[in-house]
């Protein structure tokens, strides 16, 4: 078959591909020109975006809103809370140490 290679899963089942098309990431062991693939050698799938990622992002994105609704006070006329500030400064402080 030239350039195609026979693939046999931990079940016995064969599938037949073109050796230019084997996914990155697909670990293959040759053993005496079989060839296995293990459902635990196989990539994982996607996972979560890593906690302290998150909490970063969730502050940015605090940070913005407290800035906007500030503005939004102020351009209407209204006095923004001090907590706003407040709570805008106790994050601004959390970025800057990261």
């Amino acid at each position: 078959m030239g350039d195609f290679i026979t693939l046999v899963d931990i079940n016995g089942r064969e599938t037949v591909v073109h050796k230019d098309r084997v996914l990155e990431g697909l670990h293959i062991n040759d053993c005496e020109n079989d060839t296995q693939i293990s459902e635990h050698e196989q990539r994982p799938p996607l996972g979560i975006i890593p906690m302290n990622l998150f909490e970063e992002s969730c502050n940015r994105e605090r940070i913005l809103d407290l800035v906007k609704t500030i503005q939004r006070y102020s351009n209407s006329g209204s006095k923004p809370l001090k907590e706003w500030f407040d709570e805008l400064e106790s994050r601004i402080a959390i970025v800057g140490r990261r």
